[in-house]
């Protein structure tokens, strides 16, 4: 009967280490998918304020009233963007934010506008643009939220 005891005394601590163990594993699963969520957000709202804060940059640098929706022809018609000429301040200097593949890229160019020539700025979800008047309209989204940024070109404003 003691033995019996002794044994009952045995496998009841297995059982409760065995527990602690199943409970610790489940904790540190639990904390790693919450790291791995939070750090994926933090990485989608820094792509949003990077392209977002990339864009507005550039037009307040350029913001010489050359700034318009940029519009090709041809095998480059799905190309949407801003197109800012004389950029940084050198007439005939051209350069072309747009959006591909889920891309924002930069071309900057004096004759002919050449994607294989442009530089990848940043992987982000969507990117569209609207111009009104002197009113640029910039929507920036990823796979969980948009945001919406209007910037009213000073220069056009005064032309």
């Amino acid at each position: 009967m003691n033995n019996k005891i002794k044994s009952v005394n045995k496998i009841s601590v297995i059982l409760f280490f065995l527990l602690i163990f199943l409970i610790s594993t489940l904790i540190v699963l639990k904390i790693s998918n919450t790291s791995n969520d939070a750090m994926e957000k933090n990485e989608e709202n820094t792509s949003i304020r990077v392209a977002s804060s990339y864009i507005n940059m550039m037009i307040r640098q350029n913001d010489n009233g050359k700034i318009s929706l940029l519009e090709l022809d041809g095998e480059y018609e799905d190309y949407k963007g801003l197109l800012i000429e004389d950029y940084i301040g050198v007439k005939g200097l051209k350069a072309a934010i747009f959006y591909k593949n889920n891309t924002i890229y930069e071309a900057i160019y004096e004759d002919e506008f050449d994607p294989e020539l442009s530089e990848k700025i940043i992987e982000i979800d969507g990117l569209s643009f609207s111009k009104d008047g002197d009113l640029i309209e910039i929507n920036i989204s990823s796979s969980n939220k948009t945001i919406k940024r209007f910037i009213n070109l000073r220069a056009e404003a005064s032309l």
